[in-house]
């Protein structure tokens, strides 16, 4: 007599407020790796539950998070206490962006990455300020064995220019003679690398460099470098586009589990790119287009399986989710009724999958579009009933520089 969605909320676990997380026990012994979804990248409840959910980790060994958007190279050589003089005056705020946005609800966060309480990871293929220094940071090691001629200056000015400042009205595009000229700069590079690694033997910096190299080729590919007349093909580039990014975030999600084995860490993220299988559920627009793409949580559950935990998050109310739906999930309607009103709940799909009654149903949720099998998608979800975008603070040029409450 019930449907799916109201079959599934008997299984909630409804919370008074959002520092109690008794479910994250069990899968702290079980998993390597949790993701942590969010619905949209504004909301301050998200976060504050976010830093929340990653300082109670911390106490179950999880003593590493990788964020989107936060530069690889950057953040590795950030996080590393033999490079500290080097680091300790660059401006934080260049080196996890995202969350400097939220200054209120991550602070406790900050302090963490900042005094090295836990080991900040970059994930993303953004690319940054800090990177042309890392990288000679750490060649500076064998400069008195093996040097490189290679003009720093003009491939920091480059890089920059194509990679970072993007966007900024005040930055000069490079030419096409340019990025040409950038892109052998570091091939230069990565041969340079590579011959420091047959003469010296491999460390984690140098196949951290080689990695950062990875990232930077599929950087190049993902910023858009000419205007599609046609609609369609438009849309065949942004695909293709995002396929390559989340392609590259798995592998250097992967990369850190390969390089660092015995580190546990969470993964902080959209809902979007945490799915386990994105094919599952649909686009609203194009019908096909969830078939070509792969998101950044099936790279890396193809190869870690069971040692991967994804869990979305998700809301009631929320005015951004409300207007791009057109109608609130009727999951998140259930889980309202089904909790008395209560603020937080959690629900794990992993005991429900393949349960009689449930398994292969397609159910209304607006953990990223409306309909899809979400016990396939994600491991589990956590609700927020109420998400607030906070107040957008923007400097002249229109850039946001801080989101308060």
């Amino acid at each position: 007599q019930l449907t799916v969605e109201q079959n599934i909320v008997k299984n909630a676990l409804a919370f008074q407020t959002n520092d109690t997380f008794p479910f994250l026990d069990e899968i702290a012994e079980t998993k390597s790796v949790i993701i942590l979804g969010e619905e949209t990248h504004q909301d301050i409840s998200t976060s504050e539950t976010k830093v929340n959910m990653i300082n109670y980790l911390k106490k179950k060994g999880y003593h590493s998070v990788a964020l989107e958007m936060v530069p690889f190279l950057t953040s590795y050589v950030f996080s590393n206490p033999e490079y500290k003089d080097i680091t300790k005056n660059w401006n934080v705020k260049f080196i996890f962006p995202p969350l400097w946005f939220w200054q209120e609800s991550c602070k406790p966060l900050f302090d963490m990455i900042i005094n090295q309480d836990i080991r900040l990871w970059g994930m993303d293929i953004h690319l940054g300020v800090y990177d042309i220094e890392s990288a000679k940071a750490i060649l500076a090691k064998y400069a008195d064995k093996e040097d490189i001629d290679l003009d720093w200056w003009t491939l920091t000015n480059l890089y920059l220019r194509k990679f970072v400042y993007i966007g900024n009205p005040n930055n000069k595009a490079t030419s096409v003679s340019e990025q040409f000229k950038l892109m052998r700069m570091i091939d230069k590079l990565a041969d340079y690398v590579q011959y420091l690694i047959y003469k010296q033997g491999s460390t984690d910096d140098l196949k951290a460099i080689m990695q950062w190299i990875q990232i930077l080729n599929t950087a190049f590919s993902f910023v858009d470098r000419e205007t599609p007349t046609q609609e369609n093909e438009t849309a065949l580039i942004n695909t293709l586009m995002y396929r390559n990014r989340d392609k590259q975030m798995a592998e250097n999600i992967l990369w850190i589990t390969e390089n660092f084995p015995d580190q546990k860490f969470t993964v902080w993220c959209a809902n979007f790119h945490a799915m386990k299988d994105i094919s599952q559920t649909h686009n609203p627009i194009d019908s096909l287009r969830y078939f070509t793409f792969q998101s950044m949580g099936e790279g890396i559950y193809n190869k870690l399986g069971n040692k991967l935990y994804s869990l979305a998050i998700t809301s009631l109310n929320n005015e951004e989710v409300d207007r791009y739906n057109g109608e609130k999930g009727h999951l998140e309607q259930e889980i309202e009724k089904a909790i008395h009103g209560k603020p937080f709940a959690y629900i794990n799909f992993e005991p429900l999958r393949f349960e009689s009654g449930y398994r292969d149903k397609s159910f209304n949720c607006t953990i990223h579009t409306e309909k899809g099998k979400w016990l396939y998608i994600f491991d589990g979800l956590y609700y927020i009933r109420d998400q607030s975008n906070g107040t957008v603070i923007r400097d002249q040029s229109n850039n946001i520089i801080e989101i308060r409450k």
